[in-house]
């Protein structure tokens, strides 16, 4: 991404923002968009439906500051220059068998919620956004409108991880909306005033979902802040980090998540700046490096300490993109970091941490191989056992889905298995099977023909028989004690044939074998108990309701009588 580009041009597009906001009745975004790469996020921007707010919420932010509770601060981003080192585990990390070196052990599930389908709310609180001419805010913006849209790899990487009733799901970019706060942040911000800002916001933003929102409070540059952001203008206050995120019990109902993220520039350096591109195009990497860190904790975590974070670990802080924080510069360990291309730009990120994988990844996909079934027939009334081939590199947990399959059967959702009696009726199904694993997914389709097969049993309780079993053309069709070998196994199949030992019983004045064909000699319609045959409009039968094996069979008037009543296979 031409980073310089968008500085240059950041000014028009804040000036055209802050004059669509400048009434309370929400309007819509009109960018004036750049040319070359900077293109894509200001019509990023101008997509999305309005921003709710362009006021001061001081009073809102006032009533709330005295009764906000908030969690615990979770995914705290630590500054540059602070360098720790790793150091073994003690014992296994939950959920794994053999030790490993912490940072580099799996995360847990705690047991609390993940955010299903994740959405974000940005707002840019303090009077001085309207000057800043850096380009963070459309930068933040294009980062967020391209997180989870088509194309971003990068946050299926929280996907595998679940709750009890499912998983993170992406369809779109997760920025919903985003406003001004105008009133001037406090002289020395605490959690808690941020707490009381994003409760603030969120009522602005008439936010309704709220296990899976998240608000951004992005507070303007030259903000401080009491407990030590690396940036801040006040007493610097340690340990210093760069962002945080946590919760608060919104209207006494939910817990809404919510991000610090103090001004980035501010910190000299040491929470980003040019970390992946060099200067000047990289003076906005850590806006997005811990941005991005901060939006999948909140996405894994959303309320601090009850999802996905391993308690264990006391070198990172234990969370999806802790234990790979600064490309595990500082915890000794080198992980990937660099440059993502979403779907409005290109933007500098840290990687996150993978259980499927085991460490940590800029590219949430994993290596998926599905191997289609051929057509399948089988018989009514006789089990069906048939697996469907999938895996991941590596392994994770797949599941599996089916429509379109014969009566009586089903897919085991876990294992691809299907299995199951089928019941009819008789037709070609189109059948199709689903596979999934946390990132994707892969569908294909076949045929599934259910066919009855078996010995057809008629007068005298003798069988339709293929005379001594010949297949050669004109070979008669007879009647003979049942004995179960292959000229007396009949398919009847869904375009009417019955078919015996790779030919077809064909019908004229008498019964005979053919080669099958699409004539309609070959082809029987099933009434009541009786075969009639096509062509004809007649009935197979004993001629003289002859008890004498060898008898051929013929085609007579179909008259319902016991000569011309034949069992299905």
């Amino acid at each position: 991404m031409n980073i310089r580009g968008i500085l240059t041009s950041a000014a028009a597009v804040v000036t055209v923002a802050a004059a669509a906001f400048a009434t309370p009745a929400a309007a819509a975004v009109s960018t004036s968009a750049g040319t070359g790469s900077t293109a894509g996020i200001p019509s990023a921007i101008s997509r999305l439906p309005h921003a709710v707010f362009s006021r001061s919420l001081h009073t809102e932010f006032a009533q709330l500051r005295a009764h906000i509770t908030m969690g615990p601060r979770a995914g705290i981003v630590p500054p540059l220059t602070k360098h720790l080192t790793s150091k073994p585990a003690t014992k296994p990390a939950a959920g794994q068998s053999q030790p490993c070196t912490e940072p580099n052990c799996d995360l847990p599930y705690n047991g609390g919620p993940v955010q299903h389908h994740p959405v974000v709310y940005v707002d840019f609180f303090g009077p001085n956004w309207s000057t800043d001419t850096t380009g963070s805010e459309a930068y933040l913006l294009g980062m967020y409108s391209g997180l989870g849209a088509s194309g971003d790899t990068w946050s299926l990487t929280t996907s595998q991880y679940s709750d009890t009733t499912g998983h993170p799901v992406f369809t779109k970019g997760v920025l919903v909306e985003y406003g001004f706060d105008t009133s001037a942040p406090p002289s020395e911000v605490t959690p808690d005033d941020t707490a009381a800002e994003a409760a603030a916001a969120a009522a602005a933003f008439k936010i309704s979902d709220i296990p899976d929102s998240q608000v951004v409070v992005a507070y303007e540059s030259g903000t401080c802040f009491s407990d030590g952001f690396a940036g801040s203008s006040c007493t610097p206050v340690q340990p210093a980090y760069c962002a945080w995120h946590s919760s608060t019990t919104y209207n006494n109902t939910a817990e809404l998540s919510f991000t610090n993220l103090p001004f980035m520039l501010d910190a000299g350096g040491s929470c980003g700046e040019d970390f992946i591109n060099p200067s000047p195009g990289g003076d906005l990497d850590g806006l997005s490096i811990v941005g991005g860190h901060e939006y999948a904790e909140s996405v894994t975590d959303p309320v601090p300490d009850t999802g996905y974070i391993d308690l264990s670990d006391t070198v990172s802080g234990g969370e999806i993109a802790d234990k790979c924080a600064w490309a595990g510069e500082i915890w000794g360990t080198p992980d990937p970091a660099g440059d993502v291309t979403l779907a409005t730009g290109s933007f500098a990120m840290q990687s996150l941490w993978s259980n499927a994988a085991g460490g940590c990844v800029l590219d949430g996909t994993l290596p998926f191989s599905v191997t289609p079934l051929k057509n399948q027939a089988s018989a009514l009334g006789h089990a069906v056992s048939v697996q469907v081939h999938a895996s991941t590199s590596p392994a994770t947990a797949l599941s599996y889905s089916a429509t379109g399959l014969p009566p009586g059967l089903s897919i085991n959702p876990s294992t691809g298995l299907i299995h199951g009696t089928p019941t009819g009726p008789i037709k070609v199904y189109t059948s199709k099977v689903t596979v999934a694993y946390y990132a994707g997914s892969t569908s294909f389709t076949f045929k599934w023909t259910a066919e009855d097969i078996g010995q057809v049993t008629g007068p005298w309780s003798k069988c339709l028989d293929n005379a001594s079993g010949k297949t050669t053309g004109g070979n008669k069709i007879d009647i003979a004690v049942c004995n179960g070998k292959a000229q007396q196994k009949i398919t009847l199949t869904p375009t009417g044939q019955l078919q015996v030992q790779g030919g077809c019983v064909t019908g004229g004045t008498k019964a005979f074998f053919e080669p099958c064909s699409s004539a309609t000699n070959k082809v029987w319609t099933r009434v009541g108990s009786e075969y009639v045959n096509k062509a004809t409009g007649k009935c197979l039968s004993d001629p003289g309701n002859s008890k004498v094996n060898g008898t051929q069979l013929t085609m007579a008037t179909c008259a319902n009588k016991g000569y011309q009543h034949w069992s299905l296979p």
